[in-house]
């Protein structure tokens, strides 16, 4: 059955724009899932005794893998970025060693870690997320309350200058520094 080629056309450029738009947490987490899927679609094809497509999904997901390793900062947090980097060449060989002895047991062993992985940064960038918003909704509610003050003490001042005399008028004035 054929697509209808605008759909195709809107879908595309929906997907464009929600990577476009989508934050640095967010499109590591896309590039997880990516990862998943092509080991996923990994393990079908060598069920399926494909060897191409099996190639093909081996190839993406250690891509994946590859740019994971060459996004690590050492500056940061120079043992987490080892043991990343370690779990990442360790995920690359499982996968290579899987295709090449056509193992499963391999491929299912990456796709277990990783995803066990990639479940805790989600959890970690939820927390992150949410951290975050709690400080911006603090900050507003702080702000709220100075821009509020503000307002009190203007409003005390108002207040106090009407309590002052009344303006004189151009009589009383006259009569008043005539004197002096």
């Amino acid at each position: 059955m054929n697509q209808n080629p605008y759909l195709k056309q809107y879908q595309q450029k929906y997907q464009q724009n929600y990577v476009e738009s989508a934050s640095r947490e967010d499109l590591f987490l896309m590039l997880f899932n990516s990862l998943l899927k092509y080991i996923s679609k990994m393990k079908q094809a060598m069920i399926d005794k494909k060897p191409a497509d099996v190639q093909n999904n081996s190839t993406k997901a250690i891509k994946i893998l590859e740019e994971f390793l060459n996004t690590l900062d050492d500056s940061a947090n120079p043992e987490l970025a080892e043991n990343l980097r370690k779990i990442y060449h360790y995920n690359i060989k499982l996968l290579l060693d899987g295709n090449i002895k056509k193992d499963v047991s391999l491929i299912d062993e990456s796709f277990e870690m990783l995803s066990g992985f990639r479940d805790v940064w989600k959890q970690a960038i939820e927390a992150y997320k949410n951290k975050e918003a709690s400080l911006y909704a603090q900050s507003k509610d702080e702000n709220d309350e100075e821009q509020f003050d503000k307002y009190e003490i203007k409003s005390e001042n108002i207040e106090d200058d009407s309590e002052e005399q009344e303006p004189q008028s151009q009589q009383e004035y006259e009569v008043e520094n005539a004197n002096e």
